[in-house]
C-alpha cells in the first residue's frame, strides 16, 4: 500500500537531516497585548491609556511594520515609562521602542486583592513573585498567585497628578517625585498582591509597547511583560 502523505511527513520529520528551517506563522509579539483603556504611568507623572499612548506615538512616529491585523510604530523621540529591573528589584524609567496596535479577540480581566484590575489577551504575561520573579501568561494565572505591583508609585501618581508634580530626581536606584509642596516621595516599594478573580471577556482592539532591556512596564499599577 502506498505511503500516505501524513505518514510520509511524520517519518521525514523524525529524521534531523531532513529538517532545514523552522518558521512561525506570526510575529512573536502577536497576542501579548492589553486593552485600550488600560492606563500606563509616564515618567513625567502623567497617566495615559494604552490607546492614547499609541496615538501619541503614531502621530509623530513612523510605521515599521503593518499588516491586516496589526501596525507597529517606531518612536522618533523618547517616551519614558516605568519598568521593573528584576536584578535590582527596583522600579526605573525606560523608553518605549515600539508601539503596537492589533486586532483583538478573547481576553481575560484579572482582578487583584487590592482593587487593581486590567484586561489583557490570554497570552500576555504578568510578573509573578514566588520567591523570585517569573513570567506567567494570563491564561495560566491562578487565584492566589502574587502579581508584582507598585502601589506607592501608582497611588501617588493618581493623587499627585501633573498639576502637582514638578519633576523626578533619580537617586541611585530609586526614583523620587518632587512635588510643589516641597515634599518628595520615593518610589521604590514593590508589593506582591494576590489574584482575586479572573473573568473571560473580549476586546476588539489591543495594544502593546516594546521596552528594551527590562521587557516590562507598569500598567494599572501592575508590572506586566511587553
Amino acid at each position: 500500500m502506498a505511503e500516505r502523505m501524513a505518514e510520509k511527513v511524520a517519518r521525514i520529520t523524525k529524521n534531523p537531516k531532513f529538517i532545514r528551517n523552522i518558521c512561525t506563522s506570526a510575529h512573536i509579539h502577536h497576542g501579548k497585548c492589553i486593552s485600550g483603556n488600560s492606563r500606563l504611568i509616564l515618567a513625567d507623572g502623567s497617566i495615559k491609556t494604552a490607546q492614547n499612548l499609541f496615538e501619541c506615538v503614531s502621530a509623530e512616529g513612523e510605521i515599521c511594520e503593518e499588516s491586516e491585523d496589526h501596525v507597529v510604530y517606531a518612536l522618533k523621540r523618547p517616551i519614558l515609562i516605568y519598568s521593573l529591573n528584576r536584578e535590582e528589584k527596583q522600579i526605573e524609567t525606560r523608553s518605549i521602542q515600539y508601539a503596537w496596535r492589533l486586532k483583538g479577540g478573547n481576553a481575560l480581566k484579572v482582578c487583584l486583592g487590592n482593587g487593581y484590575e486590567i484586561t489583557t489577551t490570554p497570552e500576555h504575561k504578568y510578573i509573578v513573585y514566588n520567591g523570585s520573579f517569573i513570567d506567567v501568561e494570563a491564561r495560566d494565572l491562578r487565584i492566589g498567585d502574587k502579581v508584582v505591583c507598585v502601589p506607592k508609585l501608582w497611588n501617588t501618581s493618581k493623587l499627585y497628578s501633573q498639576e502637582n508634580l514638578i519633576t523626578e530626581v533619580p537617586e541611585g536606584n530609586q526614583i523620587t517625585l518632587m512635588l510643589k509642596s516641597g515634599k518628595s516621595l520615593t518610589q521604590d516599594q514593590l508589593a506582591y498582591v494576590e489574584v482575586k478573580k479572573i473573568e473571560s471577556t473580549k476586546e476588539k482592539v489591543v495594544y502593546d509597547f516594546t521596552v528594551p532591556g527590562t521587557h516590562n512596564f507598569v500598567a494599572e499599577g501592575m508590572v506586566i511583560h511587553n
